[in-house]
Protein backbone atom coordinates (compact mmCIF):
# COMPACT_ATOMS: atom_id res chain seq x y z
CA UNK A 1 0.00 0.00 0.00
CA UNK A 2 2.82 2.32 0.85
CA UNK A 3 4.52 1.59 -2.48
CA UNK A 4 1.35 2.37 -4.39
CA UNK A 5 1.13 5.79 -2.63
CA UNK A 6 4.74 6.66 -3.55
CA UNK A 7 4.19 5.80 -7.23
CA UNK A 8 1.05 7.92 -7.32
CA UNK A 9 2.87 10.95 -5.77
CA UNK A 10 5.74 10.59 -8.29
CA UNK A 11 3.31 10.44 -11.22
CA UNK A 12 1.50 13.66 -10.09
CA UNK A 13 4.81 15.50 -9.63
CA UNK A 14 5.90 14.63 -13.19
CA UNK A 15 2.60 15.89 -14.60
CA UNK A 16 2.99 19.20 -12.69
CA UNK A 17 6.54 19.75 -13.95
CA UNK A 18 5.56 19.06 -17.56
CA UNK A 19 2.61 21.50 -17.47
CA UNK A 20 4.56 24.43 -15.93
CA UNK A 21 7.55 25.27 -18.20
CA UNK A 22 10.09 27.80 -17.02
CA UNK A 23 10.34 31.40 -18.41
CA UNK A 24 11.59 31.76 -22.07
CA UNK A 25 14.36 34.08 -23.40
CA UNK A 26 14.05 37.85 -23.00
CA UNK A 27 12.28 39.64 -25.94
CA UNK A 28 14.31 41.88 -28.31
CA UNK A 29 14.81 45.43 -26.95
CA UNK A 30 12.98 48.29 -28.81
CA UNK A 31 15.05 50.22 -31.42
CA UNK A 32 16.60 53.52 -30.25
CA UNK A 33 14.91 56.78 -31.35
CA UNK A 34 16.38 58.49 -34.48
CA UNK A 35 19.24 60.96 -33.98
CA UNK A 36 18.01 64.43 -33.20
CA UNK A 37 14.42 63.25 -32.96
CA UNK A 38 12.20 62.12 -30.18
CA UNK A 39 8.56 61.44 -29.82
CA UNK A 40 6.82 62.82 -32.93
CA UNK A 41 9.67 65.19 -33.98
CA UNK A 42 11.28 64.40 -37.39
CA UNK A 43 15.04 63.80 -37.56
CA UNK A 44 17.17 66.86 -38.28
CA UNK A 45 19.58 67.29 -41.25
CA UNK A 46 23.22 68.23 -40.73
CA UNK A 47 24.09 71.54 -42.43
CA UNK A 48 27.84 71.28 -42.03
CA UNK A 49 28.27 70.96 -45.83
CA UNK A 50 25.50 73.39 -46.82
CA UNK A 51 26.71 75.81 -49.52
CA UNK A 52 25.63 77.66 -52.67
CA UNK A 53 28.15 77.69 -55.51
CA UNK A 54 27.94 80.27 -58.33
CA UNK A 55 28.65 78.89 -61.83
CA UNK A 56 27.87 81.60 -64.40
CA UNK A 57 28.53 84.48 -65.19
CA UNK A 58 32.22 84.01 -64.51
CA UNK A 59 33.78 86.20 -61.85
CA UNK A 60 35.50 89.37 -63.13
CA UNK A 61 34.85 88.66 -66.83
CA UNK A 62 32.66 90.05 -69.60
CA UNK A 63 29.54 87.96 -70.15
CA UNK A 64 29.14 87.13 -73.85
CA UNK A 65 25.95 85.08 -73.48
CA UNK A 66 22.33 86.19 -73.61
CA UNK A 67 19.54 87.11 -76.01
CA UNK A 68 18.77 90.72 -76.92
CA UNK A 69 15.22 91.65 -75.92
CA UNK A 70 13.67 95.13 -75.88
CA UNK A 71 17.00 96.95 -75.85
CA UNK A 72 18.49 94.83 -73.05
CA UNK A 73 20.44 91.59 -72.88
CA UNK A 74 18.75 88.66 -71.15
CA UNK A 75 21.67 87.38 -69.07
CA UNK A 76 21.69 83.76 -67.79
CA UNK A 77 22.56 83.01 -64.16
CA UNK A 78 23.51 79.49 -63.05
CA UNK A 79 24.42 78.00 -59.65
CA UNK A 80 24.03 74.86 -57.53
CA UNK A 81 23.13 74.22 -53.89
CA UNK A 82 24.57 71.41 -51.79
CA UNK A 83 24.42 69.91 -48.30
CA UNK A 84 20.72 70.51 -47.76
CA UNK A 85 20.76 74.21 -48.68
CA UNK A 86 17.56 75.59 -50.20
CA UNK A 87 17.78 78.70 -52.42
CA UNK A 88 15.44 81.52 -51.49
CA UNK A 89 16.63 84.56 -53.46
CA UNK A 90 18.90 86.15 -56.06
CA UNK A 91 20.32 89.66 -55.61
CA UNK A 92 21.88 91.69 -58.45
CA UNK A 93 23.45 95.13 -58.03
CA UNK A 94 24.27 97.46 -60.92
CA UNK A 95 27.66 98.70 -59.72
CA UNK A 96 28.00 101.22 -62.56
CA UNK A 97 24.86 103.12 -61.56
CA UNK A 98 24.67 101.84 -57.93
CA UNK A 99 21.10 100.56 -58.25
CA UNK A 100 19.50 97.20 -57.43
CA UNK A 101 18.13 95.10 -60.28
CA UNK A 102 14.54 93.94 -59.57
CA UNK A 103 14.32 90.17 -59.21
CA UNK A 104 10.86 89.92 -57.60
CA UNK A 105 8.60 87.43 -59.28
CA UNK A 106 11.45 85.34 -60.70
CA UNK A 107 11.22 81.59 -60.34
CA UNK A 108 14.34 80.89 -58.30
CA UNK A 109 15.80 77.69 -59.73
CA UNK A 110 19.35 76.70 -60.63
CA UNK A 111 19.08 78.59 -63.93
CA UNK A 112 17.34 81.92 -64.54
CA UNK A 113 17.69 84.75 -67.08
CA UNK A 114 17.46 88.42 -66.08
CA UNK A 115 17.34 91.40 -68.51
CA UNK A 116 20.31 93.72 -67.91
CA UNK A 117 21.68 96.86 -69.54
CA UNK A 118 24.54 96.75 -72.02
CA UNK A 119 28.09 97.65 -70.99
CA UNK A 120 27.50 97.76 -67.21
CA UNK A 121 29.31 96.16 -64.27
CA UNK A 122 27.19 94.00 -61.96
CA UNK A 123 27.57 92.12 -58.68
CA UNK A 124 25.39 89.10 -57.91
CA UNK A 125 24.79 86.72 -55.00
CA UNK A 126 22.44 83.82 -54.24
CA UNK A 127 21.01 83.37 -50.73
CA UNK A 128 19.27 80.42 -49.09
CA UNK A 129 18.86 78.53 -45.83
CA UNK A 130 19.36 75.17 -44.12
CA UNK A 131 17.45 74.32 -40.93
CA UNK A 132 16.61 78.02 -40.47
CA UNK A 133 20.27 78.96 -40.83
CA UNK A 134 21.16 81.47 -43.57
CA UNK A 135 23.39 80.18 -46.37
CA UNK A 136 24.87 82.65 -48.88
CA UNK A 137 27.16 82.34 -51.86
CA UNK A 138 30.30 84.42 -52.24
CA UNK A 139 29.44 87.60 -54.23
CA UNK A 140 30.78 87.79 -57.79
CA UNK A 141 31.13 90.59 -60.33
CA UNK A 142 30.93 90.63 -64.12
CA UNK A 143 30.38 93.04 -67.01
CA UNK A 144 27.74 92.81 -69.72
CA UNK A 145 28.81 93.17 -73.32
CA UNK A 146 28.52 96.50 -75.12
CA UNK A 147 25.53 97.41 -77.30
CA UNK A 148 25.41 95.65 -80.67
CA UNK A 149 26.44 97.57 -83.78
CA UNK A 150 23.95 96.57 -86.44
CA UNK A 151 24.75 99.58 -88.60
CA UNK A 152 26.13 98.61 -92.02
CA UNK A 153 28.31 100.59 -94.41
CA UNK A 154 26.69 102.33 -97.37
CA UNK A 155 26.91 100.67 -100.77
CA UNK A 156 29.68 101.87 -103.12
CA UNK A 157 28.65 104.83 -105.23
CA UNK A 158 27.27 104.28 -108.71
CA UNK A 159 29.22 106.87 -110.77
CA UNK A 160 28.30 108.25 -114.19
CA UNK A 161 30.05 110.96 -116.26
CA UNK A 162 27.64 113.21 -118.18
CA UNK A 163 27.96 116.34 -120.37
CA UNK A 164 31.53 115.43 -121.20
CA UNK A 165 32.59 117.99 -123.81
CA UNK A 166 34.94 120.93 -124.32
CA UNK A 167 37.15 119.82 -121.45
CA UNK A 168 34.31 119.96 -119.02
CA UNK A 169 32.42 117.11 -117.42
CA UNK A 170 29.77 116.54 -114.78
CA UNK A 171 30.29 113.75 -112.26
CA UNK A 172 27.02 112.21 -111.10
CA UNK A 173 26.68 109.56 -108.37
CA UNK A 174 24.12 107.81 -106.21
CA UNK A 175 24.67 105.87 -102.99
CA UNK A 176 22.15 103.61 -101.21
CA UNK A 177 22.34 102.89 -97.49
CA UNK A 178 20.33 100.13 -95.78
CA UNK A 179 20.05 102.23 -92.64
CA UNK A 180 18.63 105.19 -94.65
CA UNK A 181 21.02 107.62 -93.00
CA UNK A 182 22.34 111.01 -94.03
CA UNK A 183 25.54 110.47 -96.03
CA UNK A 184 28.65 112.61 -96.40
CA UNK A 185 30.86 112.42 -99.50
CA UNK A 186 34.50 113.07 -100.29
CA UNK A 187 35.39 113.44 -103.97
CA UNK A 188 38.94 112.85 -105.26
CA UNK A 189 39.97 113.53 -108.87
CA UNK A 190 43.23 113.31 -110.84
CA UNK A 191 45.03 111.13 -113.41
CA UNK A 192 46.23 108.54 -110.87
CA UNK A 193 44.28 105.23 -110.87
CA UNK A 194 43.79 105.76 -107.13
CA UNK A 195 43.21 109.53 -107.06
CA UNK A 196 44.32 111.45 -103.97
CA UNK A 197 43.49 115.06 -104.94
CA UNK A 198 40.51 116.12 -102.85
CA UNK A 199 38.15 118.41 -104.77
CA UNK A 200 35.15 118.34 -102.41
CA UNK A 201 34.43 117.13 -98.90
CA UNK A 202 31.29 119.01 -97.89
CA UNK A 203 28.58 117.29 -99.92
CA UNK A 204 25.81 115.65 -97.89
CA UNK A 205 22.57 114.02 -98.96
CA UNK A 206 20.13 111.32 -97.86
CA UNK A 207 20.51 107.73 -98.99
CA UNK A 208 19.45 107.21 -102.60
CA UNK A 209 19.69 110.86 -103.69
CA UNK A 210 21.57 111.80 -106.88
CA UNK A 211 24.54 114.12 -106.48
CA UNK A 212 26.35 116.14 -109.18
CA UNK A 213 29.64 117.98 -109.42
CA UNK A 214 30.89 119.79 -112.57
CA UNK A 215 34.59 120.29 -113.26
CA UNK A 216 36.67 121.98 -115.93
CA UNK A 217 39.97 120.47 -117.07
CA UNK A 218 43.14 122.14 -118.40
CA UNK A 219 44.05 119.20 -120.57
CA UNK A 220 42.48 116.11 -122.01
CA UNK A 221 43.31 112.52 -121.21
CA UNK A 222 42.19 109.80 -118.82
CA UNK A 223 41.05 110.87 -115.37
CA UNK A 224 39.93 108.94 -112.32
CA UNK A 225 37.30 110.01 -109.83
CA UNK A 226 36.93 108.44 -106.39
CA UNK A 227 33.80 108.81 -104.24
CA UNK A 228 34.05 107.98 -100.51
CA UNK A 229 30.64 107.73 -98.83
CA UNK A 230 30.37 107.84 -95.02
CA UNK A 231 27.30 107.29 -92.82
CA UNK A 232 26.57 108.76 -89.38
CA UNK A 233 28.18 105.74 -87.66
CA UNK A 234 31.48 106.30 -89.47
CA UNK A 235 31.09 103.36 -91.86
CA UNK A 236 32.60 104.03 -95.29
CA UNK A 237 32.49 102.73 -98.85
CA UNK A 238 34.68 103.66 -101.82
CA UNK A 239 34.08 103.61 -105.55
CA UNK A 240 36.45 104.62 -108.42
CA UNK A 241 35.50 105.35 -112.02
CA UNK A 242 37.67 106.41 -115.00
CA UNK A 243 36.71 108.62 -117.92
CA UNK A 244 38.35 110.42 -120.83
CA UNK A 245 38.24 114.18 -121.08
CA UNK A 246 37.63 115.29 -124.65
Amino acid sequence: MKNIFKLTLLYVSLIFLMGCPGPGPDPDPPPPPPTGGGGNNPPTTSCSDAAINLIFPLDGEECQEGEIEDGKISTPFRWNAQGGASVTGLTILNLTDNVDVPTDGLTIASNVAVPLEFGKEYQWQVVGSCNNTTVSSTPRTFTTQGPPNNNVAPYPAVIEIINNANRQATIEWTVDDEDNEELTFQVFLDKDPDPSTLISNNITSPSGDTNRLTRSFDSGGTYYVKIVAEDTAGNRSTSIESFVVL
